[in-house]
């Protein structure tokens, strides 16, 4: 039998600040693990909420995934 974790879609979004300086180069900030996806302007909220549609286009995320992974999650635990 298959379980759920076979067709699981992993993944991390990861927050990279990047520095453009006068000769257009870019200088790597730092990379956070856990970025904020508060919004500030109508810009940020634009940007974020693409970042997140294409995340979940490119795993393939489906809203049936979350009731499968629970329902696997229980068999597993009851076994």
């Amino acid at each position: 039998a298959s379980s759920f974790s076979d067709g699981s879609h992993c993944f991390e979004i990861l927050g990279i600040d990047v520095m453009i300086d006068s000769t257009l180069r870019p200088w790597l900030i730092e990379i956070n693990h856990l970025p904020s996806f508060a919004t500030d302007s109508p810009l940020d909220q634009e940007v974020k909420q693409a970042v997140i549609e294409q995340t979940l286009q490119i795993v393939k995320a489906k809203p049936s995934d979350k009731r499968q992974y629970e329902q696997a999650k229980s068999r597993d635990s009851n076994a």
